[in-house]
């Protein structure tokens, strides 16, 4: 066993190196055991660990060696280098100290010794792959050098970052946390770690405000800003843009004109403002001049001739200063030499002793990248200031730049702001000296999805191009103030960057404004920057010449008073869908009110002339008088929204109560105001406010509606039969009344119900009992006693005796096919019910006070045993739009048949009248209605089923011979269901030619019948066929404040000529379910 044993677990290794080494064996095999070791050398396991001190009989390693006698163990441990460095191994997969030992003849704690000072090491305990470590002792492998990296010992230059930046664990320079603090492995940032801390002031410092003025604004081809139009009042600087230098290295300017502006700029500024002229710029430093500013910096005698250059140039203009804008020493985008940064900290050495007392100013850039060529605090103490460019954070270049998030972002955001005072602190830099950059212009963005709202929507690039500014992705203040004008558009503040943004036709749009800029100037102030810097001073919202002191443009008022309006601005909302506008008023003529004026000046607003305002304000001597204006808006700002409608229960007899949350209430609105005026829709009918609002505080406002409900007015139970009744023709009916809100009695004598397909206004009689109050219903019934009819008429309920079934004034012609018979011979057939809106009967309420199920005159019922159809009455339907152009209800005229088809409601009625003529699969029928409308709320309409004459089944695929089916309508109010609304009056009739000519029927004109109906009702007709919508007779329903009767038209026989007139588009009829075509 035990020579198997050796066999299979150890070789041994037996010398006698010396008397103080051990005889030893290797472990041969992974399984092996201290037992097995020992019992192959013929020991104990107490002898083995006697003679391996610390061995860990769990942990034997293969290839390692053991004392099986007394003794050390022999040393085959590396030694160091000739040139002292130590034994050296790179870490591969699987690799961990004791294994590492046992290859070497060490252990693991003499790994660690060996390493205590080389690069990266981490200890045993987390060990890295591809490593290289210590074997022996001596120094440690050299620092592997990264040429990618830009700090630290692996960097090619093994220093710090410039600006005193953070060195982040990686080898990167940067401010933000991810350089300055731990990585997330662990690793700590290198060197400069840690942020800088924003000092703090009370504002007093902050007494520079400087300005640039572009040039060429005033050759600009619309709103052009001359230095004449400048207001400088409030500058200490102004700095013209820009002088370039020639080949020369002198300071000229690239258009002679400048020359000339400079001079007046220099006239108007006079000795309150101080003016500087500004070098360089970014065109000038990117385009085809831009190695210029690194030729000129780069030998003593270019510096010199510049220095000269500028020293002649201050004295010849008599300009206070001079303001330099490289944009940007040593930047890889210009492929600016890393000499930039040392020449130019040598340049402005050299620029402070030439120019003595004048001002020297520097633009520099607001990030790091940028920055990092600046030797900020050596550069620092030569400038009288720096103008910190903080804006254009984002603009459309981020869409192509790789590291760029390319959706769209606030170009000027107050927390880049923020981070960019934190840079130039701990670059060293006093913020006294540094002026906050502020953009007088805006950034657009060309939105992958249009319907995408506010930042952070994907964008492609920039947005549509300026009229004036002309160039994609830029926007000056009064391009954007005018399309905001324009579309009547209120921008969203965007409180986390101080910015305000608006979407307008696939762009986004983000700029600042005075509220946004005050925003800034206070942590300015609150900061210790020594001032702001505008960029630029003509983007300005423009003023008005003629009208000194105004701060918007003005628009023509009153021709007679010479009166002048400013441009109306778009304040808050005042009620729902309705913004105020308000304009100061100028040019009151001398003696006159002020108030008087302004309501006799007229004024447009978005193309409407309003002749007077709303309101006029006295705001005194400095605030002058203000109009103000309730303008019709579609902004959502002003359409607040509901939120779901909460149903709480019936609170009165036939009335229910619902409540709903008003959302999106924009800032600064009253809500109040806006819930009294929002209208909602429940149940599919709109109402156009509450019934009263409920303040919550900080749980909003509220909307409470009381809105009449049938089901609030008590539930009748099952019916139950009880016979003929003592009238003739009447059979008994009872039910109980259940859930009733008040008193029982006077509930049951109002609540009606339908018995048997007829409808009851109220129970025939109430009976009151111990158990409940029970409604008695005396329905027609021809089977109780009535006497027989010959076979062409139908028992006539009022009238007690036979009718005729195809009379003009009646119904229909008899039914052929018998439903059933009852004892005494009548013909019975039950007419069926039929939405507009489908085949499903429909419930309704009415618009009267007592509550309505769907309505059946007992005309119906006289009339069951023909062959009627019929159509319940729905509620009045309400539109979003008004699609009868309809809006004086003094108007002496109707809507045409043409403005009545542009609603999708009447279109769908036709779908429902084509679909209810096909009646079975292999005939036809023609169907039709009338269409009521509100004078007093023109989006209100009714239609109502027509009862037809004359009507004959027609085949569709075996046409009768001779037998063209017509109908005529029979007199509106003779029709049964309910009648229309109080005040809704009637303004066409239509019917559907459902077969045409290739089937025997009608064609798509109107007949002679039709054309008599037309005019004698006064309306126009319109016909549904399978070519679409023919309109006929009158154009309009005449005189339409009328009575309910039926006016004479003034129109011509044949109005619209004989054939009818095509409305309605190319709109035709869906195919209906049962309709077969050939």
């Amino acid at each position: 066993m035990a020579a198997i044993l050796g066999a299979i677990l150890l070789s041994f290794l037996i010398h006698k190196a010396s008397a103080a080494e051990c005889v030893t064996a290797t472990v041969g095999s992974p399984y092996s055991t201290c037992w097995d070791i020992a019992v192959a050398a013929s020991i104990n396991t107490d002898q083995l660990i006697q003679f391996n001190p610390g061995l860990n009989c769990g942990a034997l390693q293969l290839g390692q060696k053991l004392c099986i006698t007394a003794g050390d163990l022999p040393s085959t441990a590396p030694q160091p280098n000739p040139d002292g460095s130590c034994k050296t191994y790179t870490t591969i997969s699987g690799d961990y100290c004791a294994l590492i030992g046992t290859k070497f003849g060490i252990t693991a704690a003499q790994i660690e010794q060996f390493n205590a000072n080389t690069y990266k090491w981490k200890g045993c305990a987390s060990l890295q792959l591809d490593f290289t470590l210590c074997v022996s002792s001596g120094t440690p492998p050299p620092i592997p050098v990264n040429p990618d990296l830009q700090c630290g010992p692996e960097s090619p230059s093994g220093g710090e970052c410039p600006l005193k930046a953070c060195c982040s664990a990686f080898g990167f320079c940067g401010m933000t946390d991810e350089f300055c603090n731990a990585a997330p492995n662990g690793d700590p940032c290198i060197s400069n770690c840690g942020k800088a801390t924003l000092p703090s002031c009370g504002g007093s410092q902050l007494t520079r405000k400087v300005g640039y003025y572009a040039g060429w604004a005033g050759a600009r081809k619309c709103n052009p800003v001359g230095v004449d139009k400048l207001d400088l009042s409030t500058l200490s600087h102004v700095i013209y843009a820009f002088a370039e230098i020639d080949a020369d290295m002198k300071i000229v300017f690239a258009d002679a004109t400048d020359g000339d502006r400079l001079r007046q700029l220099v006239t108007k500024a006079g000795s309150q403002t101080k003016v500087l002229i500004a070098v360089g710029g970014w065109t000038f430093s990117q385009g085809a001049l831009k190695d210029r500013f690194s030729t000129m910096i780069a030998s003593a005698a270019n510096r010199a001739t510049f220095i000269a250059s500028a020293k002649a140039f201050i004295a010849d203009y008599k300009i206070a200063g001079i303001d330099i804008d490289f944009e940007y020493p040593a930047s890889i985008e210009r492929n600016g030499p890393p000499d930039d940064t040392p020449n130019l900290t040598i340049f402005f050495d050299e620029l402070r002793a030439g120019l003595g007392s004048a001002e020297i100013s520097l633009a520099t850039p607001a990030g790091y990248w940028f920055l990092k060529g600046f030797e900020m605090d050596k550069i620092a103490p030569k400038l009288d200031f720096i103008n910190m460019m903080s804006y254009d954070y984002h603009g459309p270049w981020d869409a192509v730049i790789e590291t760029s998030n390319s959706t769209a972002q606030p170009q000027s955001s107050l927390q880049d702001m923020v981070d960019s005072a934190l840079l130039y602190v701990k670059a060293g830099v006093d913020l006294k000296q540094v002026n906050l950059g502020l953009a007088w212009y805006g950034r657009s963005y060309k939105l992958e999805d249009s319907t995408c709202a506010g930042y952070n929507c994907d964008m492609t690039g920039g947005g549509t191009k300026g009229e004036c500014t002309g160039e994609s992705g830029v926007l000056a203040n009064f391009e954007i103030d005018n399309v905001m004008i324009d579309a009547d558009i209120r921008p969203v503040h965007d409180k986390r960057s101080e910015t305000r943004w608006f979407n307008y036709k696939g762009d986004l749009i983000t700029f600042d404004d005075e509220g946004t800029w005050k925003a800034k100037t206070d942590f300015a102030a609150k900061t210790c920057f020594g001032g702001t810097m505008i960029w630029s001073i003509d983007q300005e919202i423009p003023k008005s010449n003629s009208v000194p002191g105004t701060a918007l443009p003005v628009t023509d008022g009153s021709s007679t008073l010479k009166t002048l309006w400013e441009v109306p601005k778009a304040g808050t909302c005042k009620s729902y869908g309705t913004r105020i506008y308000s304009a100061r008023l100028w040019n009151i003529p001398g003696g006159m009110d002020w108030k008087e004026a302004c309501e006799a000046s007229p004024i447009t607003i978005k193309g409407v002339v309003y002749n007077t305002p709303d309101a006029c304000e006295d705001k005194g001597f400095t605030g002058g008088m203000i109009g103000k204006w309730y303008v019709s808006s579609e902004d959502s700002h002003c359409k607040p929204n509901w939120g779901s409608n909460a149903n709480d229960g019936c609170t009165a007899f036939g009335v229910r109560k619902w409540y709903s949350r008003l959302w999106d209430i924009s800032s600064g609105v009253d809500w109040m105001t806006m819930c009294t005026t929002t209208p909602n829709t429940i149940n599919g009918r709109r109402y156009d406010s509450p019934n009263y609002c409920d303040d919550k505080g900080l749980f909003g406002a509220w909307g409470v509606w009381h809105i009449e409900d049938s089901s609030c007015a008590g539930k009748w139970g099952d019916l139950k039969d009880n016979g003929c009744a003592d009238t003739l023709g009447k059979r008994e009916y009872s039910s109980k009344l259940f859930d009733i809100i008040g008193s029982w009695e006077d509930a049951c004598a109002v609540r009606d119900h339908e018995v048997e397909d007829e409808y009851f206004s109220k129970p025939t009689k109430c009976e009151k009992h111990i158990t409940g109050i029970w409604g008695v219903f005396e329905a027609q019934d021809s089977t109780c006693g009535v006497p027989p009819c010959p076979p062409d008429k139908a028992w006539d309920y009022n009238a007690k005796g036979c009718m005729d079934c195809g009379g003009g004034s009646r119904l229909m012609s008899i039914a052929r096919e018998l439903n059933g018979t009852a004892a005494n011979n009548t013909v019975l057939h039950s007419a069926q019910g039929h939405s507009s809106f489908g085949r499903v009967r429909t419930h309704h309420v009415r618009v009267t006070a007592n509550m309505s199920l769907p309505r059946r005159s007992s005309l119906e019922k006289r009339a069951g045993d023909c062959n009627a159809f019929w159509l319940p009455r729905p509620q009045p339907n309400y539109f979003p739009q008004d699609p009868l152009a309809w809006m004086n209800p003094a108007q002496a005229e109707g809507p045409t048949a043409g403005e009545i088809v542009e609603s999708p409601e009447v279109l769908r009625a036709f779908q429902s009248a084509w679909n209810d003529s096909f009646n079975t699969p292999t005939t036809a029928r023609e169907a039709g209605g009338w269409i009521y409308a509100d004078p007093q709320n023109p989006q209100r309409i009714f239609i109502r089923r027509a009862q037809l004459t004359r009507s004959t089944p027609m085949h569709q695929l075996r046409p009768p011979a001779n037998r063209a089916a017509g109908i005529n309508l029979n007199d509106p109010e003779s029709n049964p269901g309910g009648r229309p609304p109080a005040g809704f009056v009637l303004v066409a009739n239509f019917h559907t030619h459902p077969m045409g000519e290739a089937y025997g029927g009608n064609s798509q004109n109107p007949s002679t019948a039709d054309q008599i109906n037309a005019w004698a009702r006064g309306v126009p007709g319109i016909i549904i066929s399978r070519r679409g919508l023919r309109s006929y007779g009158p154009q309009r329903r005449a005189q339409l404040n009328a009575p309910q009767g039926y006016p004479n038209s003034n129109e011509e026989w044949g109005g619209q000529n004989s054939e009818g007139t095509r409305i309605g588009g190319d709109w035709t009829p869906n195919q209906a379910p049962n309709q077969q075509e050939p």
